[in-house]
């Protein structure tokens, strides 16, 4: 076996081995199926089994007035990711969008809803969860509650908005900032969870995008159990847009095909194949 075509051999086995790990590591992105630590929604996932949507345009034919997607994003998303939002919302079912004030701000924008959304945040030192003010505790049209840490609220006398969760009648507006209650700022029940109605379906904004990541999750599985109740179908929207960087994109696209399981298989087979021709060299 020639020198040069042991050191091509290891080469390859090097290349080959970095992309296993590579693509095997869970992801760092915000709301990414494949991110197992506190911001990801690994357990979401796991825990509905459902779709995952790398391109909205892929769904668009198989979409009903019957299924819900989920999108989790902290900062905003393309103008062609939320034409297509409202375009699915239009045939019917729901989306459910957890975002912060940048993202769903640009996306009521977006649908000339520029005055739905008031950038203070909410706090509640008597409805809480843990004692915590910032987890407010948000009672829902649907029957069941959801802890939260809403940035902002939505317009109440907005009349193209539906509320769906509204913090308690002891919640107050932190106008200046600071974290604490001054005498002034409103007190007072807040819509935080609002409902957008588009065509034959809707998209429901909440102001919290960690309501459904893993750290938070199971506080509000009854909330999201309750709203999917129905549902034919579950997606969970991951465009790239939605993600930090292309490397997570294209960890999600072979785990949405089952290629990462089989990569471990083909690099072997690459690398049997690699030996064969190394050792033809002798």
């Amino acid at each position: 076996m020639s020198g040069k075509r042991i050191v091509l051999l290891f080469i390859l086995m090097g290349v080959l081995v970095g992309i296993i790990l590579l693509l095997n590591t869970p992801t760092t992105s915000y709301g990414s199926v494949l991110n197992t630590g506190e911001t990801g929604i690994s357990i979401l996932y796991a825990m509905f089994g459902p779709e995952i949507a790398t391109d909205l345009g892929e769904i668009e034919g198989a979409w009903s007035n019957s299924t819900v997607a989920i999108l989790v994003s902290d900062k905003p998303l393309s103008k062609d990711t939320y034409v297509k939002i409202s375009n699915l919302a239009e045939k019917g079912g729901m989306v459910i969008y957890a975002g912060d004030y940048d993202s769903i701000s640009v996306f009521l924008k977006e649908v000339g809803l520029d005055d739905a959304v008031v950038a203070e945040r909410i706090y509640d030192p008597i409805v809480n969860s843990g004692g915590d003010k910032r987890r407010v505790i948000a009672i829902s049209s649907y029957g069941t509650s959801l802890v939260l840490e809403p940035s902002y609220y939505f317009n109440p006398h907005h009349s193209k908005l539906m509320w769906v969760a509204n913090s308690s009648q002891y919640s107050f507006v932190d106008t200046n900032g600071n974290g604490f209650y001054d005498i002034g700022e409103p007190i007072g029940s807040y819509v935080v969870v609002a409902l957008i109605r588009i065509g034959k379906g809707g998209v429901l904004l909440i102001s919290d995008p960690g309501v459904f990541t893993n750290k938070h999750v199971w506080e509000n599985y009854a909330f999201l159990r309750n709203i999917t109740s129905s549902a034919s179908k579950i997606v969970i929207i991951q465009t790239p847009d939605a993600l930090e960087n292309n490397i997570d994109y294209l960890k999600i696209s072979l785990h949405k095909y089952g290629v990462n399981r089989l990569l471990p298989l083909i690099i072997a087979l690459i690398i049997v194949i690699g030996v064969w021709y190394a050792m033809e060299g002798e």
